[in-house]
């Protein structure tokens, strides 16, 4: 039971902390589909949105 309660605790935790990379993921091509009239803010958006999901990805 104790096992049963670690694993549904983990898969919680990871099942927020996706919903949270999601949200994040679609507030961020939200900005940058705004930003996209000019293509040299969108393109930096781009990049900055990699930039971040790789870092909160590796964490």
């Amino acid at each position: 039971m104790s096992l049963g309660f670690l694993a549904n605790t983990g898969f919680a935790k990871a099942l927020a902390a996706n919903m949270d990379m999601i949200s994040l993921i679609v507030i961020v091509i939200a900005i940058i589909i705004t930003i996209w009239k000019d293509t040299n803010l969108g393109t930096l958006a781009l990049g900055m949105a990699l930039v971040v999901g790789y870092f909160i990805g590796g964490i």
